[in-house]
Parts: C-alpha cells; sequence; structure tokens
C-alpha cells in the first residue's frame, strides 16, 4: 500500500519526463544502502532527485543523456568529520553535498548523442536525520525526502548562506516537496 506521499500530483510525472531528458543513476554505496534510511528506497530517492532536477534552474542540463550521483551513508563520527574538513563546523549535519562541477562529458564526437553529466556525491548522517525528524516532530520519510530535494539542489549550484539564496532555495524546496505530497518542512510541524 502507497502512503499518501508516495503520490506524485500527476502534472509532477509530466514535468519530470519533460526536463529532464538524461536517465538519471543513482549509484548507492553498497546494493543495501537504502535501509540505512529506514523507510525511503530507491525508487523514492529517484523520483525525489529527478523532481529536483526537472525544476531547478541554475545547471543546464539540455545535452545530458545520462545524469549521475552518488549517495553515502555515514554515522555521527564520519559526519562531523567530513564537516569539520570541508565546512570548518565541528559537528555533524544531516546531509554534505559535493557539487562534481565537472563539464557535461560528450558520449561521442556526435553531439546527437548527448552527454554524461555527473552531479557529484550526497553523503548523509541517518543518525543526525532520524534525530531530527523526532525533535522537530516530522515524518520520517518526508525529512529524508525533503533532504534528498535539498542536497540535490545544492549540487545544481543552489545555496543558502546569503538570506536571498535561501529564500529562493526554500521556495523551490517547497514547490517540489507539494508536488511529491509533503508539507512545507519550514512551516509549522508535520
Amino acid at each position: 500500500m502507497k502512503s499518501s506521499a508516495d503520490t506524485i500530483h500527476p502534472d509532477a510525472t509530466d514535468l519530470t519526463e519533460a526536463s529532464i531528458q538524461g536517465n538519471l543513476q543513482i549509484l548507492l554505496e553498497s546494493p543495501d544502502a537504502t535501509l540505512q534510511a529506514h523507510c525511503i528506497d530507491e525508487s523514492q530517492i529517484r523520483r525525489c532527485c529527478q523532481m529536483a532536477l526537472s525544476l531547478q534552474t541554475e545547471m543546464d542540463l539540455a545535452l545530458a543523456t545520462d545524469i549521475e550521483l552518488s549517495v553515502q551513508f555515514v554515522d555521527s563520527y564520519a559526519m562531523q568529520s567530513l564537516n569539520q574538513q570541508y565546512r570548518s563546523k565541528n559537528s555533524s549535519t544531516n546531509v554534505l553535498s559535493f557539487e562534481s562541477q565537472m563539464p557535461p562529458m560528450m558520449l561521442s564526437d556526435t553531439p546527437a548523442d548527448g552527454a554524461l553529466q555527473v552531479l557529484g556525491d550526497l553523503v548523509f548522517c541517518q543518525d543526525v536525520v532520524l534525530r531530527e525528524a523526532q525533535e522537530q516532530n516530522k515524518i520520517l520519510e518526508h525529512h529524508w525526502k525533503h533532504l534528498f530535494v535539498h542536497g540535490t539542489l545544492h549540487l545544481c549550484g543552489y545555496d543558502h548562506e546569503e538570506p536571498v539564496q535561501a529564500d529562493a532555495m526554500e521556495s523551490l524546496e517547497i514547490q517540489i516537496l507539494s508536488l511529491l505530497g509533503i508539507p512545507d518542512p519550514y512551516g509549522i510541524s508535520e
């Protein structure tokens, strides 16, 4: 039985298919990696990432026939270490996004054959995600999906360091999550 969060607004499916011509490859660290998420599987991850890619406007994916991103789950200690190394923050966080910054790689000498666009890596700390969902009284599945959308937008070049950037990114996240049947994560608790 599907939960209401699994039901996509009909327009959302059309948007995904029309906007993303590329084949999205999700590279998981291991075959059972989604067990770390406790409630979200690879098809749900793909749906969240595709929706984010369909509605983002920072990255031109017109030539991409193949789009690739990798997903890894780590414990609090590993996340704290990564966060310290790459962001100079000595604490764990829910997700880190490592944008590849690679240009599209043409699959042949013929532009019509398309290109591979490597987006980068998403690293999640399941301990932090579980704790946040509980503390913020959020449905765990909704929180995971929000973080996949959030991380994918980061891989496309979105940021939230400045208030104007944060407003734009959060508005887009709210729009995407609404199409996925998930309430505004920045509003009142679910």
